[in-house]
């Protein structure tokens, strides 16, 4: 057959299970014999990104002691002959709770293991911390991390992570190899030097060739952290390789279900920040063939029991770590867009630097703010990425001229994704047509503007301009441009 290749578009293998149904799949359809308690089983848990998010969600969802009760549950009622797998997805660090956050995520990635899980693949918020930081996640998760199109640039291989996976069940005898692929986080951008790591973002008929060697001697779990540009396509080619015996295959893709063959059954990862676990169960039989038997989402909510162990792990690093994580900075009578939080934010930013103008991305905000009492933790929870500020002079022509023509450009959805922008002490007149123009509040040649760090680097893209040589780094980060603001105001207004 004629092989395609594909560009790897942010993908940790764990994003869409496909089931084998055929000759050349590893996992055979299901008998009509029922499965017995005591036939041998191998059971996959699998979860979305969790995002460092220990503690219950805002819509009471999630909590890493709820995940850890289900997985002791799953485990305490395994039969003699069945094991129980639990792999997380990739991007388990960044945006989560405050104690890890406030620990660069060290004391959060010490609870996994704890939680029960077993092992984990390599996503972009992995990535982004480079070789250096990639060795600490994997020394503070005391877990195996797998990734199998990233390597390092230095000579010598990496001891953090693997490039392939072999599980052997000590009760089952059941047997595969996990595969797991990466897009490359610096999107539009050239990776940097400084993270010494490398990625292949092209699949040949070489690696087909080598992944169907190895899956004669077991089968291959696919995990995919996030789409790719043709992600039912490569669940069509990995269905359809000669020789190729494919256990599942885990996609971010939610389009994945959707896909018709009578060699896999797709399904989509887990919902994010452990608000749902994804369970596979196979049947194993005398000659270690593993049986496709059922899948299903478990929701994670106000129904699961809290694992008492792990509830007090968490209950330690917050008195340790964030103290004041839970106390109440306002009370909100109405709540608040997503919009409406990155107003703030940028006002914020306006307000603390002195500046004329304040420019923030709409991706730095992930969410609104609800009704009721507002805690420290909650809201930076919507605005979770803690950023160094920066500044520049921008003359107001150029400016002008630069988000006049940000508004009017055709938008790509991967490279372009959260490149709208909060604009505090100004906005656009007329965005996205001839007669476009710039309102400031006070108007001069030159104007002080404040952005934020991350906007530095995508601001030849997005505004038309390269201001990362230019900006100057205002010595303070977005938590406590926050919190200035906070008690100027006596609140959140």
């Amino acid at each position: 057959m004629q092989h395609r290749n594909f560009t790897l578009s942010l993908f940790v293998v764990l994003s869409a299970i496909l089931i084998a149904a055929c000759e050349t799949t590893g996992a055979e359809k299901q008998s009509s014999k029922p499965i017995s308690p005591n036939d041998s089983r191998l059971v996959l848990l699998h979860l979305g990104d969790l995002h460092g998010h220990i503690d219950v969600g805002a819509q009471g969802r999630g909590g890493y002691a709820r995940i850890a009760h289900l997985i002791k549950e799953e485990r305490a009622k395994a039969g003699p002959k069945t094991d129980v797998v639990v792999i997380a997805p990739g991007d388990v660090v960044d945006k989560g709770n405050l104690p890890c956050r406030n620990t660069k995520d060290r004391a959060c990635l010490a609870l996994l293991s704890s939680v029960g899980i077993d092992l984990a693949v390599l996503g972009n918020a992995e990535l982004y911390r480079g070789q250096s930081g990639i060795a600490e996640i994997a020394k503070y998760s005391k877990i195996p991390w797998v990734s199998s199109n990233v390597t390092t640039s230095t000579t010598s291989p990496s001891a953090s992570w693997k490039e392939e996976y072999f599980y052997r069940g000590p009760k089952s005898g059941a047997k595969f190899w996990l595969f797991s692929w990466v897009r490359n986080p610096y999107t539009g951008r050239e990776i940097p030097r400084s993270s010494k790591i490398k990625i292949k973002e092209v699949i040949n008929d070489r690696d087909w060739a080598s992944w169907a060697q190895k899956s004669q001697i077991a089968p291959v779990l696919w995990v995919h952290h996030q789409r790719w540009e043709d992600d039912l396509g490569f669940a069509a080619d990995a269905c359809s390789q000669e020789g190729l015996k494919s256990l599942a295959f885990i996609s971010a893709d939610d389009h994945v279900e959707n896909f018709d063959s009578t060699a896999c059954a797709p399904v989509a990862q887990a919902a994010p920040y452990g608000e749902s676990i994804g369970r596979f169960e196979f049947s194993v039989n005398s000659e270690v063939q593993l049986f496709y038997s059922s899948h299903k989402f478990i929701k994670v909510d106000e129904s699961v029991e809290q694992d008492g162990v792990v509830l007090k792990l968490v209950e330690d690093l917050y008195a340790r770590y964030a103290p004041k994580a839970r106390e109440v900075i306002a009370q909100l009578p109405s709540g608040l867009s997503q919009t409406e939080v990155g107003e703030w934010i940028a006002e914020a930013m306006r307000n603390s630097t002195h500046t004329d103008l304040a420019l923030l991305n709409s991706g730095a905000i992930k969410s609104g703010l609800q009704p009721g009492a507002l805690d420290r933790e909650k809201l930076f929870l919507a605005a979770p990425y803690n950023n160094n500020i920066m500044g520049l002079d921008w003359s107001f022509s150029s400016l002008e001229s630069s988000l006049c023509a940000a508004s009017k450009r055709e938008k790509n959805p991967e490279l372009d994704d959260g490149s709208d922008l909060y604009i505090a002490g100004g906005k656009l007149v007329g965005a996205g047509t001839d007669d476009c123009k710039l309102e400031v509040k006070n108007k001069r040649r030159s104007l002080k503007v404040a952005v934020d760090s991350y906007l530095l680097g995508r601001s030849n893209r997005w505004l038309g301009r390269d201001i990362s040589r230019v900006a100057f780094r205002f010595g303070f980060k977005t938590e406590e441009v926050v919190e200035r603001y906070l008690k100027k105001n006596r609140g959140f207004h």
